[in-house]
């Protein structure tokens, strides 16, 4: 991702400052999970579903 930024940015004229960051967001259509309040015994699978979630969205 990064290589292609660059190379964009080369063909431009232009190259990313040494402070630039790239601030990764979950996408709108990804649905939100909340732990904080699962009983201990349900968080594993609550883990589970996240994980099988993030692959499917990667």
């Amino acid at each position: 991702m990064i290589g292609r930024l660059d190379g964009a940015l080369a063909k431009a004229g232009r190259a990313r400052s040494k402070d630039f960051e790239i601030i990764v967001t979950l996408p709108m259509a990804m649905p939100i999970m909340k732990l904080g309040s699962q009983q201990p015994e349900r968080v594993d699978r609550r883990l589970a579903e996240l994980d099988r979630l993030m692959k499917a969205n990667a």
